[in-house]
């Protein structure tokens, strides 16, 4: 089971549309807005997790079983192109409903007339403007929107940058996924907004699926051995 758990006018303010958004004036209303895009990070952790695994294997059996099975690799691809998509679900553009800045421009724009209007909340949203302006997490979430925009959800004829040119590593990408915990925790934790669990029952690791194929491999290998000892003895 993977659980994910969150303790249920600023002047860095960042260029975005909030148009989508209804007036945030209560709690209530804003812990909706934090839910959503906590089951969409719940998505990202969960694809993320296996897709780095399957890349980057514990041990060198495993490795060797990853790059040699055609199916793990379309696996692999696969959950690394969703963990893509899924993050431009909460760092990407005007067209995005449920982006970080979204939330935090409108919560903004409503704090004055809301039941949570109080100096510290107005700090608050000023900090994570700033963690979310820092040039190296838009330099990330540029190439992961680029990534999405120019290959994973259509095809450029002409791409600004090859594939690899735009992939984030693993780190830039644990980044956002940081960050994302971070912002959704200090505005439940500052706004006391109760705790909201999302449970997603049989959902495991995949830790063990190349274990277990190198195993199924080993016992079909025993197989072919005996069958050959029995028929030439």
């Amino acid at each position: 089971m993977f659980v994910y758990r969150i303790q249920r006018k600023t002047k860095n303010r960042l260029s975005s549309s909030l148009a989508y958004l209804k007036f945030m004036k209560t709690k209530k209303e804003l812990s909706i807005e934090i839910e959503q895009r906590a089951k969409i990070l719940a998505k990202i952790v969960i694809f993320y997790r296996d897709a780095h695994y399957l890349n980057v294997p514990h041990t060198n059996k495993e490795k060797e079983v990853a790059n040699q099975s055609f199916f793990i690799q379309g696996v692999r691809y696969s959950f690394w192109v969703i963990t893509v998509l899924e993050l431009c679900k909460l760092y990407g553009g005007n067209s995005d409903d449920f982006t970080f800045i979204k939330l935090l421009n409108k919560m903004s724009a409503d704090i004055k007339n809301s039941d949570w209007n109080l100096p510290k909340n107005s700090q608050m949203l000023n900090d994570l403007f700033i963690e979310l302006g820092a040039v190296e997490i838009q330099a990330t979430i540029k190439n992961i929107r680029g990534l999405r925009n120019q290959y994973y959800a259509h095809l450029d004829r002409n791409p600004q940058k090859t594939i690899s040119e735009f992939a984030p590593n693993f780190n830039e990408v644990e980044k956002l996924i940081d960050l994302g915990k971070k912002i959704l925790k200090t505005i439940s934790q500052n706004l006391d907004i109760p705790e909201v669990i999302i449970e997603y029952p049989g959902v495991k690791k995949a830790d063990n699926i190349l274990n277990d194929l190198i195993e199924l491999k080993n016992y079909r290998n025993k197989e072919i051995r005996e069958r050959f000892n029995k028929n030439f003895k």
